[in-house]
């Protein structure tokens, strides 16, 4: 299994978990790029005075691999969002890669 790190300079690194499988994130929706899937990481290092800290990454449709959202709702308990085409169902990964081709660059 993976493990998730969070790295500073060059030292180990802070664990943010370690790979735990993929479960249910809401309700597929197709049109809007939403498998409803997130990985989830486990078990990472102990916060002082607090939970073993956990990571949970929601995946969306996107046409390229991109980190979006990074957040800490609760003490030591990570969010994240990313995109990757592995998200994309054809119908809606086709349309992305249409817009990107008609919107001028700016």
């Amino acid at each position: 299994g993976g493990e998730a790190q969070q790295k500073e300079g060059t030292g180990r690194g802070t664990g943010l978990g370690e790979w735990d499988g993929i479960e249910d994130e809401g309700e597929p929706d197709s049109s809007r790029g939403l498998p409803g899937k997130a990985f989830v990481f486990r078990h990472g290092d102990h916060c002082w005075n607090g939970p073993a800290r956990s990571l949970r990454v929601t995946l969306f449709c996107s046409v390229e691999e991109k980190l979006s959202e990074v957040d800490e709702p609760t003490t030591c308990e990570y969010v994240m969002k990313f995109g990757t085409p592995a998200a994309c169902d054809l119908g809606h990964q086709e349309g992305l890669v249409l817009d990107m081709e008609e919107s001028p660059v700016g």
